[in-house]
C-alpha cells in the first residue's frame, strides 16, 4: 500500500525524512498489521521518497563501478 501524502502543508513533512519514518509508524500501529506485512506499507509525498532511493541506487551503482575498476575499494 502506498500513502502519497500531500496538500499546502508537505513541505513541513518533507523537512525531515524522519517524519515520514514517524507517520508510518503510526499507520502501521493504527492499521494493526503483523510484523510480516510492516514492508509493504508505503509513505510518500510528492514522490519525495521514491527519487531519495533512486539517489541511493545511482549512488551504489557509481561507487561499485568505481570498485569494479579501480585496485582497491577506496580508490
Amino acid at each position: 500500500m502506498l500513502a502519497d501524502l500531500g496538500g499546502k502543508d508537505k513541505e513541513i513533512l518533507l523537512e525531515l525524512a524522519a517524519r515520514f519514518e514517524s507517520v508510518r509508524n503510526l499507520a502501521l500501529r493504527a492499521l494493526r498489521l503483523e510484523p510480516a506485512y510492516h514492508d509493504k506499507i508505503h509513505i510518500d509525498s510528492g514522490g519525495y521518497r521514491a527519487l531519495r532511493f533512486e539517489e541511493l541506487r545511482m549512488t551504489a551503482r557509481v561507487a561499485a563501478e568505481r570498485v569494479q575498476t579501480s585496485a582497491s575499494p577506496s580508490g
